[in-house]
């Protein structure tokens, strides 16, 4: 799921990170795995979606 774009559908976001490895709404990391069987969702995949990085993002990740 790292990598995709966040559906709300088949995702759960539990935090949303500050980062300029990928652009904004776009899965980070994930936490635990999703199921789905025939289709059917069973369980969403726990995610941490990017974000634009900010200037004051980048002023506190220094001190």
């Amino acid at each position: 799921a790292v990598g995709e774009k966040f559906d709300p559908n088949i995702h759960e976001a539990e935090e949303e990170i500050a980062t300029d490895k990928f652009p904004a709404g776009i899965i980070a990391e994930e936490i635990r795995t999703g199921y789905t069987l025939n289709d059917k969702l069973l369980r969403p995949a726990l995610v941490k979606v990017s974000r634009e990085v900010k200037k004051d993002d980048k002023l506190n990740s220094k001190s």
